[in-house]
């Protein structure tokens, strides 16, 4: 970037002193000759570098910014997911009631089967529970001291299958 800066206003200085010169030069003497590298700065071709010299300057920048909002939203979710991970324990807990029996349950849960009501559908309930998140009809169940090595997460379809009671920590 600095090289294009410098490249930049070293074309603008040498042309600005060579016009100063041919305007200020008294009319009755010979005109004064233009410099070699005033020449060559003022062709199309040294235009022509300047442009892409500024346009890849230009790329060089944008591309950095985009990396730089990159490395901030890795930088800025990471901790928003420790902090949730960290609230975990604070959030309700989420007394869940099934038709049918959940498999794997994570470690902190635990499930009881109901006696049978007139009516009822709903067979089992499993507590211990914390929602991480809810998302295209699903629910993302964690137990209450969730680690993420060796933690599981429990997901389950949010229909007309499952109840959800929320119990105060």
């Amino acid at each position: 970037m600095g090289l294009t800066y410098g490249s930049w206003l070293l074309r603008r200085i040498t042309i600005r002193r060579d016009r100063r010169r041919f305007r200020n030069a008294p009319e009755d003497a010979d005109p004064p000759t233009r410099s070699a590298v005033a020449d060559w700065l003022a062709s199309t071709a040294c235009i022509r570098l300047c442009r892409y010299a500024i346009a890849w300057t230009t790329l060089l920048v944008i591309a950095s910014a985009f990396w730089t909002a990159n490395s901030f939203a890795a930088a800025y979710g990471l901790g928003r997911a420790l902090d949730d991970a960290d609230s975990l324990p604070r959030r309700p807990e989420i007394v869940l009631y099934t038709k049918e029996p959940l498999r794997d349950l994570p470690a902190g849960a635990s499930g009881t089967r109901l006696t049978p009501s007139a009516g009822s559908q709903l067979q089992y309930r499993y507590r211990g529970l914390r929602l991480l998140v809810q998302a295209n009809d699903h629910l993302f169940l964690v137990p209450a001291h969730w680690t993420t090595p060796g933690g599981r997460t429990l997901v389950v379809p949010y229909d007309n299958t499952v109840h959800l009671a929320l119990v105060p920590s």
